[in-house]
């Protein structure tokens, strides 16, 4: 791929996840402003990330010969003027099911857009620079996640809730313009998960007890992170956006952590040993959410989001490398747990906190980790009985 395609499927990337994830930080103010309950807030990103766990099955059967710069031109268009739609519900002062239905086309969208992207960074590269590309992909949707998290806390902070999504329409605007400008790339050749290959991936141990870990492990994820901006007014109520939005530094660990996951997993004696220690880690750093300290809390930030990345960055290769003939098969399925988890977790939790408080909250997320560790063991269990790499 050349450097040109390459920037402008990075920027897009960079922007697509800016959108994902804007809205989180600023959850309570758009609570406040449309007086609704933190679990209905939460809704704006729970119906952005459940069509990104149905995407592989939905999407296999709808895009079977559209080339990926087509659907991504339509889809990134489609996606800024959402943007657009989402601000306006705050100046023409709609009613709050009006956000959830801007976000609700959005996360049809999303899936559309991630597809394309992946899809024709993996076509225009030559073979031995696809790893490269991927990694790269990797590496930005975590910056992208952070970025968007924190221009939104800092934006609405000096102009308003609405500043952030102006700012993203009009970037989504001009992304839309390079994408018309890239060469021309092969057919989307997105794999079915037709339900006999489904069936023969989730009989095998290894894939099943996988995808539950990874499933349990993003629902706490997803479940914190969601939850963070009302933990941190409820701490201090006289912060603001910036404040909440700068809670989220912790995620740039993600991208060290993704990228280094291999030689991490190595150093610590195999992959299956690195899930077991990232969970740990993750758990721990669930648990001291419980102590009453934003200078704590954003310090464990980064003990927290490297957890989950290393759990995810071995985990989701070590599948991979696993899987032969059903190998995109399993990377689709491992994408639904992921996605399906995020989205369970980031509202169902938030009900608990509004109705029982944090440290019960925390204790769910902590009952959750502990059937990830029954998982995790699950999985050793079953390489153990079947140590050779399944052919699937």
């Amino acid at each position: 791929m050349s450097r040109k395609n390459l920037l402008v499927v990075l920027v897009t990337t960079f922007l697509a996840f800016c959108a994902l994830y804007a809205p989180q930080p600023i959850l309570p103010r758009l609570a406040d402003a449309f007086a609704v309950s933190p679990a209905s807030a939460a809704l704006l990103i729970t119906v952005t990330l459940a069509p990104l766990g149905l995407a592989p099955i939905i999407y296999g059967y709808l895009l079977e010969a559209v080339p990926a710069r087509s659907l991504l031109l339509w889809a990134v268009a489609g996606l800024a003027l959402c943007q657009i739609a989402f601000a306006l519900v705050g100046v023409l002062e709609l009613g709050f099911a009006w956000l959830v239905a801007v976000r609700a086309l959005q996360g049809l969208l999303f899936p559309a857009i991630f597809t394309a992207l992946v899809t024709y960074s993996a076509s225009m590269s030559a073979a031995e620079h696809v790893r490269r590309s991927v990694s790269f992909y990797i590496a930005t949707t975590i910056f992208g996640g952070f970025a968007g998290r924190a221009l939104a806390g800092v934006l609405a902070d000096g102009f308003g809730w609405q500043a952030p999504f102006w700012l993203l329409a009009a970037l989504l605007g001009l992304c839309v313009l390079a994408i018309r400008e890239l060469e021309a790339d092969a057919e989307l050749d997105f794999a079915r998960l037709d339900p006999g290959a489904v069936r023969e991936v989730l009989a095998e141990p290894v894939y099943r007890y996988g995808f539950l870990t990874i499933f349990a492990v993003f629902f706490c994820f997803a479940a914190l992170l969601n939850s963070l901006p009302f933990r941190v007014v409820e701490l201090n109520p006289q912060v603001g956006d910036a404040f909440i939005a700068l809670m989220y530094t912790g995620y740039l660990t993600g991208i060290a952590m993704a990228l280094s996951a291999a030689r991490v997993a190595a150093k610590l004696g195999g992959e299956i040993r690195a899930v077991a220690v990232g969970s740990g880690v993750f758990l721990l750093s669930v648990l001291a959410t419980t102590v009453p300290s934003t200078a704590f809390l954003f310090v464990d930030m980064f003990v927290f989001c490297a957890g989950n990345f290393l759990v995810h960055g071995t985990l989701s290769g070590f599948l991979n490398q696993r899987a032969k003939r059903r190998k995109a098969v399993v990377n689709g399925l491992y994408i639904a747990f992921y996605y399906c988890g995020g989205a369970l977790g980031s509202f169902a939790p938030a009900m608990v906190y509004r109705a029982f408080g944090w440290n019960c909250f925390v204790a769910l997320l902590g009952v959750l980790l502990l059937c990830a560790f029954a998982f995790i063991a699950g999985l050793s269990r079953a390489l153990r009985e079947r140590p050779v790499a399944s052919v699937l």
